[in-house]
């Protein structure tokens, strides 16, 4: 009963292709690329982009944002990568997990459980506490029960919780055709935004490209401040190439996915296609 056991992947694989149609415990096969893709794209076009791009602009990086975005897509592609492969190869609902389980052992599995548990719990609450405040302005409701900041018992995000859990437990295809539905609404704001954004584009608000770095304001309790300039005892900073970094690995959250594509790859029907394609296409 070693810790550091493995489990072989002719195991995993015929667990995986369990579909419970004979009576017994699996997922069917319902989705296919279309439905990975909306997943993915889903996601990805979420409070990440419609909130962090101006926020990280503002308060780290300014112009140079378009930068943080860039490094970080180039990271979101190598780890894209790397879950396509995998996902194709043991299309699994384990996703991670699974693939610790089987390469480093259990005690590694049990840690990357618990960290995808943390991931999407931390993911699901931001979402949601955006989708309120979006709530509170379309419909002018009180900001204590549905404001993004001080709100006691944010209702409106324990509402969007609710109602999308109850949509995941009717089961996944009806979950995919509400995503669909809900990806071509916000393709279509972020289509308006871009087209009637190019109107207002203005030179000099692009210069300087990357401000000046400048001393950082309540950041000296290592909680509002990078954790490299906090471990190093580095003054706290914004903006400047320091700036850039950090808002690279905040509005890294905007590209995050591939992980809910890979855990479908269990109720895929061709996996092996499909969660290639889309992996690594949405990077």
């Amino acid at each position: 009963m070693s810790v550091l056991r493995t489990k072989p992947i002719k195991d995993v694989i015929a667990q995986a292709d369990a579909d419970g149609s004979d009576g017994g415990p699996g997922l069917k096969r319902r989705l296919g690329a279309l439905d990975l893709a909306g997943f993915g794209i889903g996601i990805v076009i979420g409070t990440g982009i419609f909130t962090l791009t101006g926020i990280e602009a503002r308060d780290s990086a300014g112009p140079g944002v378009v930068i943080s975005f860039a490094i970080a897509g180039v990271v979101a592609l190598l780890a894209a990568l790397c879950y396509a492969e995998l996902a194709s190869s043991v299309p699994t609902a384990g996703s991670a997990y699974t693939y610790a389980y089987a390469t480093m052992g259990e005690i590694v599995a049990w840690i990357i459980g618990w960290d995808l548990l943390l991931e999407f719990a931390l993911g699901a609450a931001v979402v949601a506490r955006g989708w309120s405040g979006y709530l509170a302005e379309l419909l002018n409701l009180p900001t204590t029960w549905f404001g993004e900041e001080g709100s006691a018992v944010n209702i409106g995000a324990i509402a969007v919780v609710l109602i999308l859990g109850a949509v995941g437990i009717v089961g996944i295809r009806e979950s995919a055709r509400v995503t669909n539905v809900l990806v071509l609404v916000k393709v279509a704001i972020c289509v308006f935004v871009v087209v009637a954004g190019l109107f207002f584009v203005k030179a000099a608000n692009l210069s300087p490209f990357i401000p000046a770095a400048e001393p950082a304001s309540g950041g000296d309790d290592g909680i509002k401040q990078p954790v490299t300039q906090y471990l190093f005892g580095l003054e706290p900073s914004v903006f400047g190439f320091v700036g850039v970094l950090s808002a690279a690995a905040v509005v890294f959250f905007a590209y995050t996915g591939f992980e809910a594509v890979a855990n479908l790859g269990e109720e895929t029907k061709k996996p092996h296609r499909d969660c290639r394609w889309v992996c690594s296409a949405r990077c």
